[in-house]
């Protein structure tokens, strides 16, 4: 989707604030089916709660805030590349277009537009999967606890 908007007439969709916070909701709410998946629905609240319990009370609000944080994060910092770099491709082709017609001076960015928009679905994918990890990770530290208690 980052690379529709290099094409002369398109727009990307993720160009669209609309596109990038869907994109980012439904990556946090595929987080949190995993994390009550693989840690149960009593080990997913363990973790909202955090360590010592008794601040359980301050600490799960601070954690739900945290994970919309990340919904709004993962749409923006998409939202704002690829519309920024657009921006400058139609700005570049104006520009091209008013100074000098036969010279396409837009096209350097092109390419760097094909480097911005894989770069962009890369830290997409690798910030979910990190935030998939940490729920993972917190669950089997506390296990691996445990067993040494044992």
């Amino acid at each position: 989707m980052n690379y529709l908007g290099l094409f002369p007439g398109f727009q990307s969709p993720t160009a669209d604030l609309n596109t990038t916070l869907a994109l980012g909701v439904t990556a946090v709410v595929g987080v949190q089916i995993i994390a009550i998946k693989e840690n149960g629905l009593i080990g997913y609240l363990k973790h909202f709660v955090g360590e010592p319990v008794w601040l359980g009370p301050l600490m799960f609000p601070l954690h739900l805030i945290g994970e919309l944080a990340r919904a709004t994060s993962l749409s923006i910092r998409l939202f704002g590349n690829i519309f920024g770099e657009e921006t400058v491709i139609v700005s570049l082709t104006a520009l091209g277009v008013a100074a000098i017609p036969w010279i396409p001076i837009q096209v350097p960015m092109m390419f760097f537009g094909l480097f911005g928009g894989f770069l962009q679905a890369l830290v997409f994918s690798m910030l979910t999967s990190i935030y998939i990890v940490t729920f993972l990770e917190h669950h089997d530290s506390g296990e691996q606890g445990a067993e040494a208690h044992h």
